[in-house]
This record gives C-alpha cells, structure tokens and sequence, in this order.
C-alpha cells in the first residue's frame, strides 16, 4: 500500500548571510566585554587607594559605556541568529520517503535520512515539528496541521519523538 498524501506547509530556515554576521558580532562584542570585565577585575587587585584612582580614570574616560555597549551587542547578535526564514511548501508522505517541495527545490528524504522526526509544541489547529536527519547538516522545522502530524506518527512511530520540555522553539 503506497499512499501518497500531500500538504501545504510553512519552513522555517535559517539565513546563511544573518548567521555569519551574528556570529562576527558575537565573537567581537563577546572580546570587548571580556576586555571589559578583565579592567574592572583588574581594578579590585590594586590596593584601596590606587584602585579608587584607577575607577575614577575608567568612569571619567567613558570606559564603563564601551563595555554597556559591547554587553547589549552580545544580546542584539543573539537576536539576529534567531531571525528565521518563512516560506510555504508542499510536503509529499508516503511509506517510502518525505519530499519537501519549494519554488525551485525538491528535497528527498528517504527513510534511511531520516533519524528522528520530533514534536516540538502541540498546538489547538497548528504543531510544530522537527525533522533531523543523520548527517547533522540539515534539520527542517515546519509548522503542520495536526492530522499531518498524526499522519506522521502512523507512518514514522519507530523515529517520532515527542520533546517535553521545550522552553525556545520558535519558527
């Protein structure tokens, strides 16, 4: 019996060009702040007198906003490494193979890709789902309807997973 059902979708990916500029802003912002932190560390070593000096000279310089400033970067490259891309697919099931269909993409993912397909959040009309496959490289999460999902666990009950304790997954 090879049913093949079809279903409309969204995908959430990342960016490739955000991911690498979070991460510059990351690893730069994160060099400041430790230079930051090392400063003021250093501050609390000298005796009483030279060190009421030395904070004098760091709050009179404007040092302490460098280091605000490269700590609030941190954050804002956090932000831009979750920005995710929506898109609308077709997704194809059937026994033999998961195929994702985009505007100029076909993706086959065949049973033996497949290592895991885990239920993120259960939602009233809409579930989000997570396929891994076993090569690490590439990980789908899609927002699905709940008679997919359920479609899903007949088919692929010996890789579905349900995640308890999901305290981030957003698309």
């Amino acid at each position: 019996m090879n049913t093949k059902k079809k279903y409309r979708t969204r995908i959430s990916e990342n960016i490739k060009f955000l991911d690498r500029l979070g991460l510059l802003i990351l690893v730069v912002s994160g060099l400041i702040s430790c230079a930051f932190i090392f400063v003021i560390v250093s501050g609390y070593i000298l005796p009483i007198d030279s060190s009421i000096i030395y904070f004098g000279e760091i709050i009179s310089g404007k040092f302490y906003m460098y280091g605000l400033i490269s700590v609030g970067f941190v954050f804002i490259s956090f932000k831009i490494l979750g920005i995710k891309k929506h898109s609308t697919i077709t997704l194809v099931i059937n026994e033999e193979n998961i195929t994702i269909l985009k505007k100029s993409e076909k993706i086959l993912l065949n049973n033996d890709i497949i290592m895991r397909i885990v239920l993120l959040e259960n939602g009233i009309e809409k579930d989000k789902i997570r396929i891994i496959t076993n090569n690490y490289v590439r990980s789908f999460f899609l927002e699905v309807e709940s008679e997919l999902t359920s479609d899903l666990k007949k088919i692929y009950s010996d890789k579905f997973k349900i995640k308890e304790n999901v305290l981030q997954h957003k698309l």
